[in-house]
């Protein structure tokens, strides 16, 4: 890699000093993460990572310990699939999901009316309505 796109790369983050975090300061996606262009367009995180820990293999994701979309910083980052990806976000509470309340039909996601089930790798973390589950197996 050239010096001027590594200039460019290392001018495009602040460093936070309370976090660790390194935070993009240049283009951002609508999700919060940077954009780095060098022939193509990268998410500015997976760029710090080929940077500085080198190539990402197929099919895994650069995924962020300290859950700043726009940090780079590759102490902060690390590996996994997009089943990785999902549980993460849902563990520590940031997926869509985790934050309903109520199913479509009203019903409380909490409780007794929650029903467990077995993860899959498409749907790792999910809750699921007692009530609505009836409905649809008694009619």
């Amino acid at each position: 890699m050239d010096q001027k796109a590594l200039s460019r790369f290392e001018n495009s983050y602040i460093p936070e000093p309370n976090s660790g975090c390194w935070i993009w300061i240049a283009v951002c996606s609508h999700f919060g993460h940077g954009e780095f262009i060098l022939k193509k367009k990268y998410a500015a995180h997976r760029f710090s990572w080929i940077l500085h820990k080198g190539e990402i293999p197929k099919g895994l994701c650069v995924l962020h310990a300290c859950d700043v979309p726009s940090c780079v910083n590759p102490q902060h980052l690390f590996l996994g699939t997009r089943g990785d990806n999902n549980t993460d976000r849902a563990k520590k509470g940031r997926s869509y999901l985790s934050k309903l309340t109520h199913c479509h039909r009203g019903h409380p996601l909490s409780g007794e009316n929650l029903m467990p089930h077995k993860p899959t790798k498409r749907r790792p973390v999910t809750r699921r309505c007692k009530e609505c589950w009836k409905i649809r197996k008694y009619g």
